[in-house]
């Protein structure tokens, strides 16, 4: 009950500051306003109005499996960890430090860096495609094993990286993603039934 009625004061302590800032005339709030309710509307739709035949037999999942088994094929990925300095100059004393081995990527990037999120992470790049693009796929695919690359500019100023992580291509079979396929076909099934309502 407390809870219940925490829940109604603050609903009605913000629409009464919306009401006296001025956003429920912002045309901005009434257009976001109007495509959250058609999108509630249509998911309303989709749940309770929508027929579509929901089961998929053996046929229809080998069938759709033939077409789109390249979807669910990971290629080959690589990671390693960054700086990300605000100049070329930066850029070179971070890379010395590495490569001297007088500062771990965790301090470099406390010390030379400006990426917040890379200092979080002590550095650590997120795994990277080879089908991606940019600087870093770039450096990432064209250093060997545990190589420094020299600074390159990457948006938001210049970078040092190592390329010290590799995932190998890898594919899923049917048998082990037969769920998951399944409800993509269902999905598809819905939306053209929902367009042709």
């Amino acid at each position: 009950m407390r809870a219940k009625i925490t829940d109604n004061a603050e609903r009605e302590i913000v629409i009464d500051e919306a009401k006296q800032r001025g956003y429920l005339e912002d045309p901005r709030v009434i257009h976001e306003t109007d495509r959250r309710i058609e999108k509630m509307l249509v998911d309303k739709v989709q749940q309770e109005v929508v027929k579509y035949e929901e089961f998929v037999t053996e046929e229809e999942l080998e069938a759709f499996w033939a077409d789109h088994h390249e979807d669910y094929a990971n290629p080959e990925r690589r990671a390693g960890q960054m700086v990300r300095c605000a100049d070329l100059a930066t850029a070179q004393k971070a890379r010395e430090a590495i490569v001297s081995g007088d500062a771990s990527w965790k301090t470099v990037n406390h010390e030379f860096g400006n990426d917040p999120q890379l200092r979080e992470q002590f550095g650590r790049t997120p795994l990277v495609r080879i089908d991606a693009v940019g600087p870093v796929r770039d450096h990432l695919f064209s250093l060997e094993m545990d190589e420094v690359s020299e600074p390159f500019e990457v948006e938001g100023g210049w970078a040092v990286l190592q390329y010290n992580r590799f995932i190998e291509p890898s594919a899923p079979t049917l048998a082990e993603i037969r769920e998951g396929v399944a409800s993509r076909i269902r999905s598809r099934r819905m939306d053209e039934a929902l367009r042709a309502l």
